[in-house]
């Protein structure tokens, strides 16, 4: 399906000129929306970017994250995973994907702004993307976490690899480490699976791809975040928490 223009509201010329584009499927600029279902946990091209001008020359184009929402974790241009921006060169009649990983279930938005020049022209628009919808796998399948005695480590009980968040005791609150390649069904620390720092930080909750919830500690206390001092018994937590309830604690 097509959002409706596309591209840019104006067309600035060499003279100086501001000349008004129809906002509609045939925009300079296309934006063809490829798909709003996306899987948890996975990048998936949602927009297409066409250069539709009638120049042999390219379309050079600065795309911009102006905003994400708390479900949009990443947003990939032309396959650049560059962090706030992205430049890129589009050939006349060609197009370059825009892709975004979900880190939960939920309606997704995300705002972008493109600034290009072509022959001799320069173009301009900010366009949002709203109801891209985030579904979990349908085989995702977890038996539990098993919180580990001591310090950092968990266990993911499943069958398969996965992505995965983990909040863990950080100064006087939470910090967050993510990894697209958990292994499962073995000890899990910070510093070698999560990228995290070594800081002896405990960890208190682990949210997995594809999974609705977030997996706490049975010993967390959500009320005045304090951790009990470790029984030296593994802990296993099978039930999970609402999403976004550990929001306060983190940022």
């Amino acid at each position: 399906m097509s959002v409706g223009t596309g591209a840019f509201s104006s067309v600035e010329a060499d003279r100086g000129v501001e000349v008004n584009v129809v906002e509609d499927d045939e925009a300079y600029l296309g934006l063809d929306v490829k798909t709003r279902t996306v899987t948890v946990g996975q990048s998936t091209e949602v927009v297409e970017i066409t250069n539709r001008f009638a120049d042999t020359e390219n379309l050079s184009l600065d795309v911009t994250v102006e905003s994400t929402d708390d479900i949009v974790d990443e947003v990939t241009v032309s396959d650049q995973n560059l962090g706030k921006r992205s430049s890129l060169e589009i050939g006349s009649g060609e197009s370059e994907p825009v892709s975004i990983r979900c880190n939960q279930s939920g309606s997704a938005s995300f705002k972008l702004q493109f600034i290009g020049e072509v022959g001799g022209s320069s173009v301009e628009k900010t366009r949002k993307f709203n109801d891209i919808n985030c579904e979990a796998k349908s085989n995702q399948e977890i038996s539990g976490i098993t919180f580990e005695s001591g310090k950092s480590g968990i266990v993911i009980n499943r069958d398969e690899a996965t992505g995965a968040s983990v909040y863990y005791e950080k100064d006087s609150g939470l910090g967050k480490a993510y990894s697209d390649d958990v292994s499962v069904n073995e000890t899990l620390k910070l510093k070698q699976d999560f990228d995290g720092p070594n800081n002896g930080g405990e960890i208190v909750a682990v949210a997995v791809d594809g999974v609705e919830g977030i997996y706490v500690h049975p010993d967390f206390n959500k009320t005045d975040y304090e951790i009990p001092a470790s029984s030296g018994q593994a802990k296993t937590q099978t039930d999970t928490e609402p999403s976004g309830y550990l929001d306060e604690y983190t940022n």
